[in-house]
């Protein structure tokens, strides 16, 4: 058994005493594929504490590996560091696999500012450059929803809509195009 599935039990069982040690001891004995995997579950779990001292670990191997850095940018956002998130983000570049994921968390940082322009803008890139990943038009509608742009929000719903898809992380497109139409009309 890894290091990695002990804290994985360990947190299961409820016992967060021996967590952080059994981490330090996960950064010291598994193998990089193995700590990327537990990093990536103790996000999922909410744990973003103990999944950036992966990530962090991580990064000292791999300083340009973008799925590392948009996932400390993901817990710098939630952390309130917006500067430091976009210093993370600032070093995906275009070529990274990671580079979709870096326009949405870039977008977000920007939209949570409300610099709204520079978040459309990141947007309208990834609609450009993964025509196929429609995150984007959902984000987009999204930010023209926040900023009671309604025509322009309601273009995007309804792309989302004549693709099928009527909710989207648990938000009714339906309901977000009626709120669009009658907020329009306004």
């Amino acid at each position: 058994m890894s290091k990695a599935d002990e804290v994985i039990e360990t947190i299961d069982d409820g016992d967060f005493s021996k967590v952080d040690s059994l981490i330090q001891e996960s950064i010291a004995q598994d193998d990089d594929q193995t700590q990327f995997s537990l990093a990536e579950t103790l996000m999922s779990r909410g744990l973003s504490v103990q999944a950036k001292t992966v990530y962090d670990h991580l990064l000292t191997m791999y300083p340009t590996e973008g799925q590392i850095l948009s996932r400390l940018a993901e817990i710098s956002v939630s952390d309130g560091d917006t500067d430091q998130a976009l210093g993370y983000i600032s070093q995906i570049t275009p070529d990274s696999p990671a580079y979709a994921e870096n326009l949405l968390v870039s977008a977000d940082i920007y939209q949570s500012q409300g610099l709204y322009e520079v978040s459309e803008q990141k947007l309208l890139s990834g609609i450009r450059e993964f025509p196929d990943e429609e995150v984007f038009k959902f984000a987009l509608a999204e930010v023209y929803f926040d900023e009671n742009k309604f025509s322009k929000a309601l273009t995007y719903y309804d792309m989302l809509l004549d693709m099928g898809i009527k909710n989207y992380s648990g938000i009714s497109i339906v309901l977000r195009k009626a709120s669009s139409c009658r907020g329009w009309s306004i």
